[in-house]
């Protein structure tokens, strides 16, 4: 059986910097791949790039591919601002 899930996360940090990410997670080959991005909003808020369109993401670095078996979900329960 083959179960590819598609999924999007938005962090945000101090309500200034919103940080997305996105990907696939593939179970029959046991891979994960993201991809990171800094939205349009954050660019234009903390550098004043003006010219953005709304729904423009800036993607950083290329897609992170992992083997499930070395992906580690780490809790952010002991994580403070």
């Amino acid at each position: 059986m083959l179960l590819i899930v598609i999924f999007v996360l938005c962090v945000f940090w101090s309500d200034r910097v919103h940080v997305a990410t996105w990907g696939i997670v593939d179970t029959f080959q046991e891979k994960v791949q993201m991809t990171l991005a800094i939205p349009g909003s954050t660019l234009r808020d903390t550098l004043g790039l003006s010219r953005l369109a709304h729904d423009y993401y800036l993607k950083v670095g290329h897609p992170l591919v992992e083997v499930l078996s070395n992906f580690n979900f780490v809790s952010m329960s002991g994580i403070s601002s």
